[in-house]
């Protein structure tokens, strides 16, 4: 009798995690299956189970962190997260904290009382933690520029994740092309206080080559106000809703012509769930 792996098959409507590895997520709960084979479950309302085949694809090295992040919709600082608390505490450590200080609160009155001002106006509080990737000073910029551009379309804008609904993250990929020009895609990943991917804006454009390697200025400006419009409305979309009432996750486009500051944002389109 001949002896070895599982055939590789792939469970209808599941999606490739890495090598013989594929997540299926429904109402009735999620699968990890490896090489066909089903692996890890969870039923619906079991946050523990979830996380715990996260942690344990990545501990097992059946895939690597960017697999499992993006298959789970989550970033990799989530699932960096997770990892420590499993290897500090066990599976007890990966359930869901009661929300709220278990000491001394390090809010101080004046920011608690912003905080309640802005609930009681129905406005998000939102962190935008960071920009990765940029060439040129765009990582500080862009996030500088985001976070002045969405606090004016009304979330508040807070410098730490602590009491925050949203997180906004950025993320800069420039792609050498022919003909002495680059494509830059900017990619802005908005995640709830779980770290949970709820949607993401996608700015893409090609430029002249060498453009950004030193300082954005008002290209950074330009690229923030757009970015922030289609930020605040996946914020809107799932502001206040309960996790089990949210719409699916949803990508804004934006594509300039020949240069960065022509970006246009253009409809939302699903993305997997």
């Amino acid at each position: 009798m001949h002896k070895g792996r599982p055939l590789p098959l792939r469970p209808a409507g599941s999606v490739r995690v890495g090598g013989g590895v594929d997540l299926l997520e429904t109402e009735a709960g999620g699968v990890v299956f490896l090489f066909g084979m089903a692996a890890w479950c969870w039923d619906p309302t079991d946050v523990v189970g979830r996380r715990l085949a996260a942690v344990s694809l990545l501990a097992t090295k059946a895939a690597n962190g960017v697999e499992v992040a993006s298959a789970f919709e989550i970033d990799t600082d989530t699932l960096r997260r997770w990892t420590r608390a499993f290897e500090a505490g066990g599976t007890e450590a990966l359930a869901v904290q009661k929300k709220g200080p278990k000491g001394p609160s390090k809010l101080d009155d004046v920011k608690r009382a912003e905080i309640v001002l802005a609930r009681q106006a129905g406005k998000s509080m939102a962190e935008v933690a960071e920009v990765t990737g940029a060439p040129g000073d765009g990582d500080i910029s862009l996030a500088q520029q985001m976070r002045k551009r969405l606090s004016l379309l009304g979330p508040k804008i807070q410098d730490t994740a602590k009491g925050a609904d949203f997180t906004v993250r950025g993320h800069v990929h420039v792609v050498p092309l022919a003909h002495h020009k680059e494509r830059v895609e900017i990619q802005w990943r908005i995640t709830d206080a779980d770290g949970r991917n709820l949607g993401k804006v996608i700015q893409l454009n090609e430029i002249p080559a060498g453009t950004l390697d030193h300082y954005w200025g008002n290209v950074a400006v330009v690229v923030a106000t757009q970015a922030a419009a289609g930020v605040e409305h996946v914020m809107k979309e799932h502001r206040m809703v309960p996790p089990e009432a949210r719409m699916q996750p949803s990508a804004l486009h934006g594509q300039g012509g020949n240069r960065l500051l022509e970006g246009r944002r253009s409809g939302v389109e699903p993305v997997r769930q």
